[in-house]
């Protein structure tokens, strides 16, 4: 999750704002099941909730 971060926000990575288009994501959802590990895996909340951060607008389709 830094790493994504640092990508959106850190100065380099992305040339601005962009949106992303995450076709099927209801498969996504329904099948994103974190398990205890180590680092942790994120939520799916939690990716987004960077990706909002870092400017991205996600299209869920």
């Amino acid at each position: 999750m830094d790493s994504l971060s640092d990508c959106l926000c850190g100065g380099y990575g992305t040339a601005g704002r962009f949106t992303l288009v995450w076709n099927d994501f209801d498969v996504a959802r329904r099948s994103w099941t974190p398990e205890p590990s180590d680092p942790p895996v994120p939520s799916l909340d939690e990716v987004l909730d960077v990706l909002q951060r870092g400017g991205v607008t996600v299209e869920c389709r």
